[in-house]
């Protein structure tokens, strides 16, 4: 016995200096705001395709009722999960993973149709594995920001470490406790065709339960109706 206790605590000896090389890194301040719809002009309906959005890396997507018990079974609003839209449903993601997952329907953005809110959560190595938020608007891939900023503004920053996909980039990483809301103002794009996207990668080391979207809905803080008096009002002037 006093031998087999001598051999675990040289083993522990070996291994926590190994794990200790990943230096801490902090995150940016982030502040979680709600967009406070009016309205609702678009309803993600749970359809996606996947892509790789970089030379490589493992795919995580996938959609279903979780079975990981790390990850909570309440919505936003208090309600039972269901389905989502989450980064391996029965555990945690894989190292060196890296896709995009694009969202159902292109729409137009509009001033009755401009604010983005998702519902969702995400438990990462913090600042090394994380995913943002994209918007695929005149034929290219753009990285949007929530209004509340992203709590990580450069991922995986360290040279030793790369993640797939969102290396250097902004985004979620960390998490909160449950499922939360956060808003995106996509009023830069107004009058243009855009179509939601998110992906999501980590390095190739530590993983945990990864990033779960629940819903994700457009819309603004004036009704069509409003919009429309609104126009009327400025034309006679």
């Amino acid at each position: 016995m006093k031998r087999l206790l001598a051999i675990l605590s040289l083993l522990a000896l070996v291994v926590t200096p190994a794990l200790a090389e990943k230096p801490t890194m902090g995150a940016s301040d982030h502040v979680r705001v709600e967009c406070g719809l009016l309205n609702v002009c678009w309803t993600w309906d749970g359809g996606y395709v996947t892509e790789m959005c970089d030379t490589q890396g493992a795919a995580v997507w996938q959609y279903g009722v979780h079975a990981n018990y790390e990850v909570p079974n309440v919505d936003c609003d208090g309600e039972d999960l269901g389905p989502v839209l989450g980064t391996i449903l029965n555990g945690d993601y894989p190292v060196n993973s890296g896709e995009r997952a694009i969202l159902g329907t292109p729409f137009t953005v509009a001033p009755d149709c401009y604010l983005l809110e998702i519902c969702h959560f995400y438990d990462t190595e913090n600042s090394y594995d994380g995913g943002n938020v994209e918007l695929y608007v005149g034929g290219a891939y753009v990285v949007i920001d929530p209004m509340g900023g992203y709590p990580d503004a450069e991922l995986c920053e360290s040279t030793a470490y790369y993640a797939w996909c969102v290396d250097g980039q902004p985004g979620f990483t960390d998490g909160p406790t449950g499922f939360a809301r956060d808003c995106f103002d996509l009023s830069q794009f107004m009058d243009q065709e855009v179509q939601v996207a998110v992906k999501f990668g980590s390095d190739s080391s530590v993983t945990y339960p990864g990033w779960y979207i629940h819903s994700v809905v457009v819309g603004g803080l004036m009704t069509p109706a409003q919009e429309s008096t609104w126009s009327t009002i400025k034309s006679v002037y």
